[in-house]
């Protein structure tokens, strides 16, 4: 019983673990798109200037393509990183038992002091949640039963009889 308490317990821990990582995973993509997005936003600038420079001669044809082709890569490697972000999210509302496509909010705008919940909640929600918790205390609950089950076939069985004529 003792080694099934153990294996819930690190069962719980692990879990618990899998969501800080997850939780802060995302919290870094997050601020990395945030910081991508800005960058778009100002290459994009630098290309319509650098279009604008062409149109009255200022510049070359290539500086007009680089540009168009920076803010091309930047814009796929946002794509990408939303994409990374989603797996991230499904994985982590799995490790807390909630539908994969719930959507996860972006956190780096929650505000710190209303948005975000006790960490013990976190953990208490986990463990409810949890499927692999879940199994885990089932193994506990089966450990004790048949422990139980060993104490009481450890007993010697008494059996009464009588016989006609003695």
């Amino acid at each position: 019983t003792a080694n099934a308490v153990a294996m819930h317990s690190v069962h719980a821990v692990a879990i618990a673990a899998d969501v800080a990582d997850a939780f802060f995973g995302i919290a870094e993509l997050d601020r990395r798109l945030e910081i991508l997005e800005r960058s778009r936003d100002r290459l994009k600038g630098a290309a319509a200037s650098a279009t604008e420079r062409y149109k009255v001669g200022k510049t070359a044809q290539s500086d007009v393509l680089r540009a168009n082709l920076e803010t091309t890569a930047l814009e796929d490697r946002v794509l990408t990183l939303r994409s990374e972000r989603r797996v991230l999210a499904a994985h982590f509302n799995a490790l807390q038992g909630i539908a994969a496509r719930t959507p996860v909010p972006a956190i780096s705008t929650l505000d710190p002091l209303v948005s975000l919940p006790d960490p013990a909640d976190f953990a208490g929600q986990a463990e409810q949640k949890s499927p692999t918790i879940l199994a885990a205390r089932a193994m506990v609950h089966r450990a004790e039963e048949e422990v139980r089950l060993a104490r009481f076939e450890r007993r010697p069985d008494w059996i009464v009889s009588t016989y006609y004529g003695h």
